[in-house]
């Protein structure tokens, strides 16, 4: 997990700072049984310009089995 740790620390916060807009980051999980114990992890950050409105709820994650 370091190098993911290292993905979401490693922007220039004062690139993002000076660019006017907001930074966004998404992330997921699979777990395939045939693969245990391994996992496939994603990671997205972006720099988005305008006010985005998120419409996928933590509750939502949750009853979708996010834990």
């Amino acid at each position: 997990m370091l190098g993911h740790r290292d993905n979401e620390l490693g922007f220039n916060a004062s690139e993002v700072a000076s660019s006017q807009g907001v930074l966004v980051m998404g992330a997921a999980e699979a777990t395939v049984a045939s693969d245990s114990p391994w996992t496939s992890d994603a990671l997205l950050i972006a720099l988005v310009t305008g006010s985005p409105t998120y419409t996928y709820t933590w509750a939502q994650a949750q009853a979708a089995g996010a834990r």
